[in-house]
């Protein structure tokens, strides 16, 4: 073989990208987990809706609006929980389909949800944010 010979083979070599990380099936999990903890989260905080209102000093929030009751706020916030864990099952999706590496705006998009559920506060929008930026960096291997 000769020196000519050596460097096509090189640059053959060279030019072909390596698409097989692990970034996506990394990406998933987290998006899974943060979808997890934070349904398990607002879940939790549903279920115990009731007890919270119990310890709630109504005469306090009475001395900034006189006409609002409990049993007003309580639709409110249950609303506002409901979609919070509703907002909280665009991440699984977003990791199913970033561990198959297929639909990446999708998968950008429920990442992106992710961060807006909220999950144990701080958790959840970290791993979410964790999940985009690998989703992004393994871009190329999705179909």
């Amino acid at each position: 073989m000769n020196e000519e010979d050596e460097n096509n083979f090189n640059l053959d070599f060279e030019s072909k990208p390596n698409n097989n990380t692990s970034y996506p099936m990394i990406a998933g999990i987290l998006l899974i987990l943060a979808g997890l903890i934070s349904i398990s989260f607002w879940g939790f905080t549903v279920a115990t809706l009731d007890s919270t209102f119990e310890m709630i000093d109504m005469s306090e929030i009475n001395q900034m609006n006189q006409s609002i009751t409990l049993d007003e706020i309580k639709p409110v916030v249950n609303t506002c929980f409901t979609i919070l864990i509703i907002l909280s099952i665009f991440p699984i999706l977003g990791g199913i389909l970033s561990i198959r590496k297929k639909l990446m705006p999708i998968a950008i998009l429920s990442g992106i949800l992710g961060i807006l559920s909220f999950g144990m506060l701080f958790i959840s929008p970290l791993l979410s944010i964790i999940a985009l930026i690998l989703i992004y960096m393994s871009r190329n291997e999705f179909n």
